[in-house]
């Protein structure tokens, strides 16, 4: 407390650094890391970054959130390389690399930060955690162990707690190791610990293809069947020895041992053919014949399931055509197969298979703009591999981390994670490509220095590698370094690797590479040829969400290459084609949500002048674009479109607008904020503003939270709300979808009230007498009300019969989930999720009041960053949802919803009453009245 005392109104870095130990101390890591945060940024101390390590670790454990132990990775890399002798800055990092499921190259780590602290009471601490760590033995190694008594004539008196605790491994190791050492002729005791594994397996899990190889030997003994048996011998030597090849990297020879292994199989009839054939269909993989591999493996599958109990051979087949299905881009395939894979592992619980299963489930959401819910599988799967000994797979899943957050653009945290990659890896292959890795982000970092030294070690690890993916990421590397400096030689490498990537079937790395082209066609003048390359990248892209049979994963599938539609729409406008870049902008916003509008007929990429015709005399759309750092506005009324760019940068608009909201959740002075605001995205077109009655603002995501009814234009002293009735909407298509459907619905003079609702004991959250309170003021207002507070304000009420009224308003809580969207919720007695919302029908329900916390937050990562809960309503038919940009107080919430009521009971459209009730409260803090906003149209 001395310490937030002591730094006072001091807004300095040491200001911030004290008070971010004060939180500290009193143990809110949440705020001590927001305010370590900003005092690092400013003044480079290698303490402070590694206080903000601390702090964000501390938060992470808190929250279970791993973001913020990957923000405490990057912060101790940061401190270490201000100072590599500060032992507290080695001390979060090992912490941070442990949290992140990394727990044996933590040890790397602690033993840094023992060296460093010496005889210290923490350097004892640490060594006896050094000691647990290194000591604990993984299942490979455990498994290994028991092998070697095996091979020495002793059976393992840990066996069954060893088949108990590692199932997977103990089916894999007696499937190649065990059988093929019978085979070979070894020692009688690898097949009776074979059989005991394959019954053990069959009894608890129903797993039987172990069981079953095993039984076909002992009843070709029986029978006296020498030939089947040396067959079922051969084979087992073979796919034995297969295995080992595949391991060293010796291709040919792993075909060579399979083909005898298929063969020796086929002519026995044994149960280890598929196994030999799920083995061939990755070779081909390895290969990149994935077309085959693909049908190869459909074949197996459908083979195991009309096999009984073979369950892990589906399940292998299932995961590796998703992974196929991944390289091509068919993400949406690819998650409902790993899917199906996983829950297969985790039935037969095989825990590594699980993770390998989930690892392709991650990179799918990741595609898909989910990153948060990736990142919960990432943590899972790096703590798996780790605790089963494969490191191969361990450095897989650090590679997949490392991309995922090359493609958020974190790159520090990506640059952290590829020295994970770079200290995991145990080939050249894998070395150089985590050398390419930090390359990528130094380069988005704007490091070029540190980018070409990591792309010149990636080059000389790959010098004894043949490997054409490789050779292709090193060219394209190759061509971002020669992008500013020779753009001609850039197209040159660029161009050869999208040859190779087209012909590897590698389709997911396509739209980044036509983007990067047409900017290096661009730096050379050549407009058209970018724009072409623009073009074929969105279009693989649209043609890659069509696959998506979850409608829901849809709507990040774009966050990938956003920057395609905003280089489209900047070429256009250079070429002075306001139309076709009107165009591109309306391609790259809210597909999924106009997707899901699926009962309104509209043409999947409205016309400018479809648009035009549904805007009505007096209304004006202003339609913003951030595009690099400028800053674009459409104005389009009935009869033109104009384009004109803001006069400050869209960053400062991006940070000005965070600002303002912050500034009004605290009841702050906005007056600056709110001029310059105005400024910035008003004043450019001033001249089209005097003939609107009512604003139509498409805003592009960094500015869906801001409340433009409290901008404020100074030349004329006076609110935007004093002169404009405004509407939010996420696309002019959705905007068109939203009147047509509003044209549609009879004007009821009808509420259906859920106020107060009783929530689930365990979140613990507070009543709301306001909201239970302003239920029968607003209901008197109406012919027909339906009023249901507390216990009766039920999920299934609301089910049953909201979508009866003209209007639905709900009073109460809300829960929003940044990683998972669409699982944000309305609170009753049970979770009311968006995507339980968006499966009701409201065709009689022209607008939904949302008297609730932050329920238009938008998530402003993602392109499509509508919010989820009111984005539902929407879905489900409502044409116009009135809603809050961000929390608000109970009393301050009821207080504008009486007085919104007044004019919605005599029918005003819904702009029009909002802006009525907010004119009345212009002498109140504009953070009473601002939060609320329109989405979507009503009448």
């Amino acid at each position: 407390m001395v310490l937030l005392e002591d730094s006072g109104d001091d807004v300095g870095p040491p200001g911030l650094h004290r008070a971010g130990v004060g939180w500290l101390l009193m143990g809110d890591a949440r705020a001590a890391a927001d305010h370590l945060r900003q005092a690092a940024a400013r003044e480079q101390h290698a303490a402070w970054w590694s206080d903000l390590a601390a702090a964000e670790i501390l938060a992470g454990d808190e929250t279970g959130d791993p973001e913020r132990h990957l923000a405490a990775l990057a912060a101790a890399d940061q401190a270490i390389s201000l100072d590599e002798r500060f032992p507290q800055a080695h001390f979060n990092k090992a912490i941070a690399v442990e949290r992140l499921g990394f727990e044996r190259l933590s040890v790397v780590h602690w033993r840094k930060a023992l060296e460093l602290e010496g005889g210290s009471s923490s350097g004892s601490a640490i060594a006896v955690h050094i000691a647990g760590l290194a000591t604990k033995k993984t299942a490979r190694e455990r498994w290994g162990d028991a092998e070697h008594r095996i091979a020495a004539g002793k059976m393992p008196a840990n066996l069954e707690q060893l088949i108990a605790e590692h199932p997977q491994e103990a089916r894999l190791w007696a499937e190649e190791f065990f059988l093929g050492r019978w085979g070979k002729g070894e020692d009688e005791l690898f097949l009776a610990v074979a059989q005991i594994i394959g019954d053990r397996i069959a009894a608890r899990s129903g797993e039987r293809l172990l069981q079953q190889a095993v039984a076909e030997i002992e009843s070709a003994r029986a029978s006296g069947d020498a030939h089947r048996l040396a067959l079922l011998a051969e084979g087992a030597v073979a796919y034995m020895n297969g295995r080992a090849a595949y391991r060293a990297n010796k291709f040919a020879m792993t075909a060579l041992e399979f083909e005898k292994a298929r063969g020796a199989f086929a002519a026995a009839r044994g149960q280890m053919l598929g196994v030999v054939e799920l083995w061939l269909a990755i070779l081909k993989m390895k290969q990149n014949r994935n077309a085959e591999a693909r049908v190869a493996l459909v074949v197996l599958r459908d083979c195991a399931r009309a096999a009984h109990g073979h369950e892990a051979l589906i399940a292998e087949a299932e995961r590796h055509v998703a992974l196929i299905d991944g390289l091509d881009g068919r993400w949406g395939d690819a998650l409902e197969v790993a899917t199906s894979s996983r829950d297969r592992f985790a039935r037969l619980r095989e825990r590594q298979r699980e993770a390998e299963a989930e690892l392709t489930m991650a990179g799918a959401l990741r595609f898909f703009g989910q990153p948060r819910a990736a990142w919960k599988h990432f943590v899972h799967v790096a703590a798996a591999f780790s605790a089963s000994g494969d490191w191969d797979r361990l450095q897989v899943t650090a590679t997949a981390m490392t991309y995922a957050e090359l493609r958020r653009g974190h790159w520090s945290i990506a640059r952290s994670l590829a020295r994970i990659e770079i200290a995991l890896a145990d080939k050249p292959v894998r070395l150089a490509h985590g050398h390419l890795r930090a390359a990528v982000a130094a380069l988005g970092a704007g490091d070029l220095a540190p980018a070409r030294s990591s792309w010149s070690e990636a080059r000389a690890a790959a010098a004894s590698v043949k490997d054409d993916v490789l050779l292709a990421d090193i060219i394209t590397v190759e061509g971002r370094l020669l992008a500013s400096s020779d753009p001609g030689a850039a197209v040159s490498r660029f161009t050869e690797a999208i040859g190779f990537q087209r012909s590897a079937g590698r389709g997911f790395t396509l739209p980044e590479l036509h983007l990067v082209r047409g900017r290096a066609e661009l730096a050379q003048g050549a407009s058209d040829a970018a724009l072409a390359d623009f073009e074929q990248g969105i279009g693989i892209l649209e043609k890659g969400r069509h696959r998506v049979s979850d409608i829901a994963l849809r709507a990040g599938l774009f966050d990938d290459v956003r920057d395609l539609f905003g280089d489209a729409v900047a070429v256009s406008i250079e070429r002075g084609d306001e139309r076709a870049a009107f165009a591109y902008l309306e391609r790259g916003r809210a597909r999924t949500l106009l997707d899901e509008l699926g009962d309104v007929q509209l043409p999947e990429r409205p016309t400018l002048a479809a648009v035009q015709r549904n805007l009505d005399h007096g209304m004006l759309m202003l339609s913003y674009a951030l595009l690099g750092d400028r800053l674009a506005i459409f104005a389009i009324d009935r009869d033109t479109i104009i384009v004109r760019f803001s006069g400050s940068s869209a960053g400062a608009v991006t940070q000005h607008t965070k600002a303002l909201v912050r500034a009004l959740e605290s009841g702050s002075d906005i007056s600056a904020l709110a001029g310059g605001l105005y400024d910035a995205l008003f004043e450019p077109v001033r001249d089209r503003l005097s003939d609107a009655t009512t604003l139509v603002l498409v805003a592009d995501t960094a500015l869906a939270q801001l409340p433009f009814a409290v901008l404020f234009d100074r030349r004329a002293n006076r609110y935007l709300v004093e002169t404009h009735d405004s509407l939010i909407v996420p696309s002019a298509a959705v905007f068109m979808a939203c009147r047509s459907r509003a044209a549609d619905i009879p004007q009821l003079k009808s509420i259906a009230i859920f106020a107060n609702p009783k929530v689930p004991p365990d979140l613990s959250l507070p009543v709301l007498p306001a909201a239970a309170a302003e239920a029968p003021r607003i209901a008197q207002l109406y012919a027909q009300p339906l009023v249901l507070r507390a216990v009766e304000a039920t999920a299934a009420r609301f089910r049953s019969e909201a979508a009866r009224y003209g209007i639905v308003q709900f009073s109460g809580h809300t829960q929003l989930d940044d990683a998972e969207p669409w699982k944000s919720a309305l609170l009753f007695d049970q979770r009311l999720s968006a995507r339980d919302i968006a499966s009701m029908r409201f065709h009689r329900t022209r607008l939904a009041v949302l008297g609730a916390c932050s329920t238009l937050t938008p998530n402003t990562e993602y392109v499509e960053g509508t919010s989820p809960i009111a984005a539902s309503f929407l879905i489900a038919g409502v044409p116009a949802v009135v809603g809050s940009l961000w929390d608000i107080d109970d009393a301050e919430a009821a207080a504008v919803m009486v007085r919104l009521h007044e004019p919605l009971a005599r029918g005003v459209p819904a702009a029009t009453a909002l802006r009525e009730v907010q004119r009345g409260m212009l002498a109140a803090h504009p953070r009473q009245w601002a939060s609320f906003t329109v989405l979507g149209a009503d009448r």
